[in-house]
């Protein structure tokens, strides 16, 4: 099953995507995507296949997507693919590294990136979203890390290299422009993917291929990666974990641009969807 989240008529609405792809408004279940809905998915699950003929379909082309869900909070996983340490000329870390985005970061898949006139250096970074079901803290194992899932989708953890890496303080300074953290289109709960270390995943820019891996090149896995921040935080129903980044990106590069207004950045994983986002130049209010 497929969850997703939309603007149709100037109202948010809670959607299910049938076997067939149809978007179902399912508002008479669940009045969002939150925290209470998503612990109870399995119910919100079970009532939809009983009767799902009767939740109204909408017109994709009526509808504008939205963030499938709202997190709390918004976690990084930095050098997470042993490709891309190789390509960068770094040692594969021994630990997850944690960084974070700002929830204002957060926007639908296939809305513009916005480009500030004090960013320089916008890099893109399509990563595996792994969406957290239910509160999460302290688990034993990574093996007990399935539990606390709720299920997966595309993201771009989008950058600027300058806030980033060239000045002072913590990274999220680079991460959290608003729209610098697509998610969706949807959400595929977990039982839909049989194995999250085995996703193709890929970037286009401006038609051309940056970058194509698989999730199975990861140093630190998905269970592995949720089993560890619980150790040292609480997650929340909602909250977003960003796996990392496969080699390709700009940084490092001198022969692919950073992007820039007009550019079109495509990101994709195999059975997640697919996201599109154009740059435009920010203006401000």
């Amino acid at each position: 099953m497929r969850i997703a989240s939309v603007l149709y008529e100037g109202d948010k609405v809670p959607c299910i995507i049938d076997s067939d792809s149809q978007l179902r408004n399912v508002k008479d279940i669940v009045a969002e995507w939150e925290a209470e809905s998503l612990c109870y998915i399995a119910n919100v699950k079970e009532r939809f296949n009983n009767h799902y003929k009767k939740y109204p379909v909408l017109n994709r082309a009526d509808c504008k997507f939205l963030s499938p869900v709202t997190p709390r909070q918004i976690l990084c996983i930095g050098l997470n693919y042993k490709k891309h340490a190789i390509a960068a000329d770094m040692p594969l870390p021994s630990e997850p590294i944690i960084s974070s985005k700002s929830i204002g970061a957060v926007c639908g898949a296939y809305d513009d990136l916005l480009i500030p006139d004090n960013a320089k250096e916008v890099d893109w970074e399509v990563e595996l979203g792994v969406v957290i079901g239910k509160p999460t803290h302290m688990l034993n194992s990574p093996e007990k890390s399935r539990q606390a899932i709720l299920g997966y989708c595309v993201a771009n953890d989008i950058s600027d290299r300058h806030w980033l890496l060239k000045r002072e303080g913590e990274w999220v300074k680079g991460k959290s422009f608003p729209s610098f953290c697509p998610l969706g289109p949807y959400v595929v709960l977990k039982d839909e993917i049989d194995n999250p270390q085995c996703l193709a995943i890929g970037c286009e820019v401006n038609g051309i291929s940056r970058q194509l891996s698989n999730t199975s090149d990861m140093q630190f896995s998905v269970d592995y990666i949720v089993y560890y921040v619980s150790q040292f935080m609480q997650l929340f129903p909602g909250d977003v974990i960003l796996t990392g980044s496969p080699e390709g990106i700009s940084l490092g590069n001198n022969s692919i641009d950073f992007l820039k207004p007009g550019d079109i950045v495509k990101t994709s994983i195999n059975g997640l969807g697919y996201q599109q986002q154009k740059c435009r130049r920010y203006q401000a209010p």
